[in-house]
């Protein structure tokens, strides 16, 4: 009985090592883009693609069917919550910037 009841405080033990304790740092997750205040200033309506693609990056989406959209997510997340987030949709008319919306 004593081997049981020890085989369960371990096995209790060892489960609450993988929750999250008072006081446990957990690292910041950063996903998406790092769009920069000085990036969005220099973004302007008129601009091409490929001036786009080089003052921001890669977009975290595109839209494949239409093609007149990039869509550039940020957020930051520690364990469970969401700390910031923040969405930059471009939209296109042929090659060049006709909207910037910002969330």
């Amino acid at each position: 009985m004593p081997k049981i009841f020890a085989l369960a405080f371990a096995t209790l033990l060892t489960l609450s090592g993988c929750s999250s304790f008072p006081g446990v740092y957990q690292i910041p997750l950063e996903q998406g883009n790092q769009v920069e205040a000085a990036q969005l200033e220099q973004l302007q309506v008129g601009m091409t693609r490929a001036q786009v693609r080089f003052l921001l990056g890669t977009p975290a989406f595109i839209n494949r069917l239409q093609n007149d959209r990039w869509i550039y997510l940020r957020r930051v997340q520690i364990g469970d919550t969401t700390t910031e987030s923040s969405k930059l949709s471009i939209r296109f008319d042929g090659d060049a910037v006709i909207a910037i919306d910002t969330e």
